[in-house]
């Protein structure tokens, strides 16, 4: 019976991931010597056969070859937000007996070192995972590689898309927020296509989508010094936070579009003396496992991060198996429901809160 990839994650204790990039000479994955010496005994004591690229007229194997490229930079890989999607793609790959050809970061993907990082690889399907230049997803295009977009992607190339429900489900949480009396609400993540001079809803990114729709729906001013374009960082998000508040903005709550955000404005909060909920009340998104592990426990939106991940290993076999629907243009596009949790740091609004820090 031949070796699969599994097989040396498996004797060697570590995911398929870590194999790939092990095999493949990736250098910029965080591994031990001790933990890539083990893979290539691994390697070595089962015999596992390292994959070459072949030409378009080789009969290809009856093992589907999948690749997956990640956004931003190769420490994704251990942030548990990307790490749970991961494990779905992994998991699922295995239960259909389908190899990982490959597991990339945007930023080992510039336009002038692609084709040459992609070369080596045989790859029948690909799944781009959230914020993907253009460049890297018309290279699949382009070579006519399926591909599944995982919350983000471009229109005109027709890939099937996995998401989720992020307006909805940040518009009942600032609705919530709104009801127990939270006016000034700073709004913390991707501003992208917020202008203060002019309004296009539906261009702003779905958890600001919400924000903005759930102060509309109240008839609340939306105040443009209380969105801030965060980046999606703890860091940033921190530092921002202590400038509003030192700033003696009126706050009350903090809407933060992740987890990691929102911890950050925590301890800037909790820095300058305010109490959490009595002050100022916060709220994330993703539940990532550290959120409920901080003082006081994080409210936030939840969704199952792991089933995307299988379900767009599902879509993508399907894809590659009737290839006939991306010529008829026929794509799905599949949004997942979320759930919000209610954990220690949302409470009523304040009567007064103090002008400037204690």
């Amino acid at each position: 019976m031949a070796i699969k990839l599994i097989d040396v994650a498996e004797k060697a204790g570590v995911s398929m991931t870590t194999v790939s990039r092990v095999i493949n000479h990736d250098k910029t994955m965080n591994v031990s010597k001790e933990t890539e010496e083990k893979i290539w005994e691994s390697v070595k004591e089962l015999g596992y056969q390292i994959k070459k690229k072949t030409t378009k007229s080789t009969v290809r194997s009856k093992t589907k070859n999948i690749g997956y490229v990640l956004t931003k930079d190769e420490f994704s890989f251990e942030d548990s937000y990307f790490s749970d999607i991961i494990r779905g793609i992994e998991s699922e790959l295995i239960s259909h007996k389908c190899n990982l050809s490959f597991a990339l970061s945007v930023n080992e993907m510039n336009t002038d070192n692609l084709h040459k990082k992609l070369e080596p690889f045989i790859c029948d399907g690909v799944i781009l995972i959230g914020d993907i230049p253009f460049h890297i997803s018309q290279y699949f295009a382009e070579n006519q590689i399926p591909a599944v977009e995982i919350f983000k992607g471009f229109d005109q190339f027709k890939n099937d898309r996995i998401s989720i429900n992020f307006e909805h489900s940040s518009y009942q949480l600032v609705d919530r927020l709104i009801g127990l009396g939270h006016k000034k609400i700073l709004y913390l993540g991707d501003i992208s296509g917020f202008e203060p001079d002019s309004f296009h809803l539906f261009e702003y990114e779905e958890r600001l989508q919400g924000y903005v729709m759930a102060h509309l729906a109240h008839h609340l001013d939306i105040s443009p010094s209380l969105i801030r374009n965060i980046n999606w960082d703890m860091e940033t998000s921190y530092i921002e936070t202590k400038k509003i508040l030192q700033g003696c903005h009126s706050i009350t709550a903090v809407f933060a579009a992740n987890d990691r955000m929102a911890i950050g404005a925590m301890r800037a909060i909790q820095e300058l003396g305010y109490s959490i909920p009595s002050d100022i009340s916060v709220v994330g998104c993703d539940n990532i496992e550290f959120s409920q592990y901080v003082t006081p426990p994080l409210t936030t939106i939840a969704y199952p991060r792991e089933e995307l991940g299988k379900e767009a290993i599902r879509v993508l076999l399907n894809r590659i198996k009737y290839p006939e629907n991306a010529v008829s243009g026929f794509t799905k596009n599949i949004k997942f429901s979320t759930k919000i949790i209610e954990r220690g740091s949302v409470g009523q609004a304040p009567g007064t809160l103090p002008r400037c820090p204690r």
